[in-house]
């Protein structure tokens, strides 16, 4: 796997030093062209699939804009998360708490895309989908423990898979873990920065694994994936990383 070139910056801090609120500021307070490309890439993978999928959204962080579309397929989600500060910030949208993260603009978005559908529905929907807001640790051979849940029909994973290591043996590794929580033909649906082995949030860096498209394909294909499919958009340089990755890669 050829490593990709990665934009100098400082070196990474541990995840104590992350700050959700920080994060969705930096990253979510406008509906950019980043942003835009990944609700179109999640409605148009979704509209293809079936309906009465489980889903898990494997380090979902402090967003749920990732499976807005997806809940019109799911008859469950189980979000997870590796940090308490994250799935709070989730749970404090579920329950329609003051203070929490307005995503109103991409649901409107994310609606508008499946016409016919309103908002404040659509919000509910994905609200009545999501059946448990738990832990995870991709560092782990089973990273849902202390549950033993198998058998998914998606993974899905917005920008987690190559934010925990800089090393490609570790994320291959991930690659295996998240395999075996797949059903067979069973989908992994995610979304990576490119060309990157750190990302900006406020004044920290946090770890990225450096990757490319060539380089995440080879990965998947030698991990059990089949059927690799990779949309990519330019980015700027700023936030430490050139593109942004979808994916969608089926478990042999």
């Amino acid at each position: 796997m050829t490593p990709a070139p990665c934009i100098e910056h400082p070196a990474p801090e541990p995840y104590t030093e992350f700050d959700p609120q920080e994060y969705l500021e930096e990253y979510y307070a406008e509906l950019s062209e980043e942003n835009s490309f990944l609700l179109d890439f999640y409605h148009q993978t979704y509209r293809r699939l079936p309906a009465g999928l489980s889903v898990l959204e494997l380090g979902g962080g402090p967003t749920i804009y990732q499976l807005l579309s997806a809940s019109g397929r799911a008859r469950e989600v189980v979000f997870t998360d590796y940090l308490d500060a994250n799935r709070r910030e989730v749970e404090s949208w579920l329950h329609g708490a003051p203070g929490a993260f307005d995503w109103s603009e991409y649901i409107e978005r994310a609606a508008g895309l499946e016409r016919n559908l309103d908002a404040g529905a659509l919000a509910a929907r994905l609200r009545a989908c999501i059946s448990r807001v738990g832990p995870c640790d991709l560092t782990r051979e089973n990273p849902l423990e202390p549950f033993a849940q198998t058998g998914f029909d998606i993974v899905s994973s917005a920008f987690c898979l190559e934010a925990v290591t800089q090393d490609p043996a570790d994320f291959r590794s991930f690659l295996r873990r998240i395999r075996a929580l797949l059903r067979p033909g069973g989908s992994l649906v995610a979304a990576l920065v490119r060309d990157s082995d750190a990302y900006k949030v406020g004044r920290h860096f946090f770890p990225a694994c450096p990757l490319n498209e060539a380089s995440l394909a080879a990965a998947l294909r030698d991990n059990g994936y089949r059927r690799v499919g990779i949309q990519t958009v330019e980015t700027s340089r700023l936030h430490g990383y050139t593109g942004i990755m979808a994916v969608v890669a089926e478990r042999e």
